[in-house]
C-alpha cells in the first residue's frame, strides 16, 4: 500500500510541475522596449503595405488603360496617405489604451 501512495504522490507532483510549466501559467517577460519595438515594426509594416498596395493597383490600372505613369503616381500617393492614416489611428488608439481609467 505504501508503494501505491508513493507512486500516486510522484504522479501528483509530476502533474503539478507540468501545470506550473504550462505557457498560460508562466509570467510574462515582456519588457517595455519589446512593446515599443513591436509598435515600431507595426508602423513600418502599415506604411509599407499602403504604399505597396497603391503601387500594385496603379501599375495594373496603367497597364490596362495604357496611361503609364498616371495611375501609378496617383495610387502610390493614395496608398501612402492610407498607410499614414492607419499609423495615425494606431498611435491615438495606443495613447487611449495607456490612459488611466477614472
Amino acid at each position: 500500500m505504501n508503494d501505491q501512495t508513493d507512486e500516486l504522490s510522484r504522479k501528483i507532483a509530476k502533474a503539478k510541475q507540468v501545470r506550473d510549466d504550462s505557457p498560460e501559467n508562466l509570467k510574462s517577460t515582456h519588457s517595455e522596449s519589446d512593446e515599443e519595438m513591436s509598435f515600431g515594426m507595426r508602423v513600418g509594416v502599415e506604411l509599407f503595405a499602403g504604399v505597396a498596395v497603391g503601387l500594385l493597383i496603379g501599375y495594373f490600372l496603367d497597364r490596362v488603360f495604357h496611361t503609364i505613369p498616371l495611375f501609378l503616381i496617383i495610387f502610390v500617393i493614395v496608398g501612402a496617405a492610407a498607410g499614414s492614416w492607419n499609423i495615425y489611428k494606431l498611435a491615438f488608439k495606443d495613447q487611449s489604451d495607456k490612459k488611466p481609467r477614472e
